[in-house]
């Protein structure tokens, strides 16, 4: 009869450990890595939500009398305050006419 000591158990034992090891590391990356492009997402999103308020304002607020230039500094106001952004634009366009 053979009887089984925890000496031959080790090498099992050890794999288990070193695979649970690097599970847990490569979600830790995948979390790590994945923040940055949460981020860079969320910017390109609000820099195409502005630029397209800004697009559209240009195209119908010649008929109310509200002209807000499409440019890069006007994109990055709407984009980086949203609506706040945007009527500071317009607040600073009616007080520098």
């Amino acid at each position: 009869m053979h009887r089984l000591h925890w000496g031959d158990c080790m090498p099992v034992v050890s794999q288990i450990i070193y695979v649970i090891a690097a599970l847990v590391a490569v979600v830790l990356a995948i979390k790590l890595f994945s923040l940055p492009f949460k981020l860079l997402y969320k910017i390109i999103i609000n820099v195409v939500a502005g630029f397209l308020i800004l697009l559209l304002c240009s195209f119908f607020g010649a008929a109310l009398g509200i002209a807000v230039g499409v440019t890069v500094v006007n994109v990055a106001v709407v984009a980086a305050l949203g609506l706040p952004g945007f009527a500071l634009l317009l607040m600073a366009q009616w007080l520098f006419r």
